[in-house]
């Protein structure tokens, strides 16, 4: 049952806001580990300000 419960977290909804200011390695290396985390099981939609 416990299993069921992770996996149904793993697949719900999830927002993550990354804030990156002044350093312009910041916001690649937010992308990169991003990616490493949902293993390429993303629609992500990023905006910039």
């Amino acid at each position: 049952m416990r299993t069921e419960r992770v996996g149904a977290f793993l697949q719900a909804s999830m927002k993550i806001l990354f804030v990156c200011t002044q350093n312009v390695a910041r916001s690649p290396m937010a992308a990169a580990i991003f990616g490493e985390l949902v293993g390429g099981r993303s629609r992500h939609r990023a905006c910039q300000f």
